[in-house]
């Protein structure tokens, strides 16, 4: 079976993984030039964790793995209000966590697949029928295939071919997150802070090189534009003591800032004909939601899975979303209350509410409850 894959990023390459583990002949074609490495730094654990582990990819993920001693909770002018060491955390999820960077992940994932990449490649226009699809590519090429997956993110090209223009799939969350990369800032190079005022939150993480990844996240009902972005972050944050004006100068230096609006995709179907999405083209449940790549992950060994052990693809293609769609419902669902409730607080309430949470990690007999609250993020059966 001869499957064409759209979008090299978490969800496409491991996918790639897995259909050549199941005897599969995958193609993978990215519109960028290369491997894309912005973003931002994520936090892996979940079911992508078992998906990892049998991808015998945990040594490697180990490697990028950007290790803190200690969470810092600052407030609006940059006081501490709670620490909580990081082991605390990872106890919570049996030790089964890392943070890296979205791109480190990524260019892993590149390593470990034998499928090629064909880069600047995108689809022009696809044709399908009970046998096969019809692919026409924008090197001018027109190819073939017996399955088209559209891996290719939440503003995916392959969804707006086959389902229709992005509106009818999106569900803004109302808020803009920033992200980049400086080589020095002056912090501690073990702890990630998090800055947290009504509406907003900024977070700075040591990566491994010694640089400091940066983001921003804020309330915007609309979604900002390069010539707006440095406007809107002044707005939001100027006010803000720490180090925000040293953050807001260098962002506005910055040439490769990513930015993009806070966006959950919800669809009644994943798939039509024999073409199925997979990733965040489907099933984006947000930054705010977490565990974007995590479910990335598990979507595509289940994917794999199910193409693999079903005599026909549209039986595969059911169970794989009935086996995924439950879990991620309940993710954005979450994420739609966390946005508002955790990522970034709407007033001083729900800050200290948020700080009651935080606190609970530092309290040993919390640790069964905060445990069982993080149990059904594994809740797939892999």
């Amino acid at each position: 079976m001869r499957v064409l894959i759209s979008g090299a990023g978490v969800a496409g390459l491991t996918l790639a993984y897995w259909l050549a583990h199941y005897g599969m002949e995958p193609v993978v074609i990215e519109r960028a030039e290369h491997l894309r490495d912005d973003g931002f730094v994520i936090d892996f654990f979940g079911a992508g964790y078992k998906v990892a582990e049998r991808m015998s990819l945990l040594h490697d993920l180990e490697a990028i793995h950007c290790p803190v001693l200690e969470l810092i909770f600052l407030d609006g002018s940059g006081r501490r209000r709670i620490t909580i060491p990081y082991e605390n955390m990872r106890m919570l999820l049996d030790d089964r966590h890392f943070s890296f960077m979205r791109g480190d992940l990524v260019q892993l994932l590149a390593r470990k697949t034998d499928s090629p990449v064909r880069f600047s490649t995108s689809i022009m226009a696809l044709e399908q029928d009970k046998e096969r699809v019809n692919v026409t590519l924008t090197d001018g090429s027109e190819e073939t295939f017996d399955l088209v997956v559209g891996a290719d993110g939440v503003h995916s090209n392959v969804r707006r071919l086959v389902f229709g223009p992005e509106e009818r799939f999106s569900r803004p969350l109302g808020y803009t997150i920033v992200a980049f990369v400086v080589e020095h800032l002056d912090v501690r190079s073990d702890v990630f802070y998090t800055l947290t005022a009504p509406g907003r939150r900024i977070g700075v993480f040591p990566l491994l090189d010694g640089r400091i990844a940066v983001f921003f996240f804020y309330r915007s009902l609309q979604p900002p534009t390069q010539a707006t972005i440095m406007d809107e972050l002044q707005i939001s944050f100027g006010s803000l003591g720490w180090l925000v004006p040293d953050l807001l100068e260098l962002a506005g230096k910055e040439e490769r800032l990513y930015v993009d609006a806070l966006t959950q995709i919800i669809m009644p179907q994943w798939s039509q004909g024999r073409v199925v999405l997979l990733g965040d083209a489907c099933h984006c449940v947000s930054p705010a939601g977490s565990q974007g790549a995590s479910l990335a992950m598990v979507g595509a060994y289940i994917l794999a899975r199910e193409l693999g052990s079903q005599h026909d693809r549209l039986t595969a293609f059911r169970s794989y979303e009935k086996q995924l769609k439950p879990g991620i419902t309940r993710r954005q669902q979450v994420g739609q209350k966390a946005a508002r409730f955790f990522f970034a607080p709407e007033n001083t309430f729900f800050i200290a509410l948020q700080g009651l949470n935080l606190r609970l990690m530092n309290w040993p007999l919390a640790a069964p409850l905060l445990r069982r609250n993080f149990a059904w993020q594994d809740e797939f059966a892999l």
